[in-house]
């Protein structure tokens, strides 16, 4: 997957969550923390999410915007769903946790 390094990331999930269970980490903090984590270095740090949140009144599709600049050039990184603590309205936490791949473009 090729992805433009200024571009909004938009995860679907299968089915409705609950977006109070959605959250990333937020201003400069290369800590990862939240539910939705982008990195180049598998996971060691993170980066900063300026914004994201449900962009279908399903609460099953997502979008969200890397810190402006963050992504590097044709560099690989990684997005992590973790799914254990994303949950539906239910409660009920998704099954497993999801890595997704993808290498940025000029």
């Amino acid at each position: 997957n090729t992805f433009a390094r200024d571009s909004d990331i938009t995860i679907t999930f299968s089915e409705a969550v609950d977006p109070d269970t959605v959250t990333v980490n937020t201003g400069t903090s290369t800590t990862c923390s939240g539910t939705i984590w982008i990195s180049d270095d598998n996971f060691n740090t993170c980066i900063p999410i300026t914004v994201g949140g449900p962009t279908s009144t399903d609460n099953i599709t997502f979008t969200f915007n890397p810190v402006a600049d963050e992504l590097a050039s044709k560099r690989q990184y990684k997005i992590r769903i973790k799914t254990d603590d994303v949950k539906d309205p239910s409660g009920n936490s998704h099954k497993s946790q999801n890595d997704i791949s993808f290498t940025t473009v000029t």
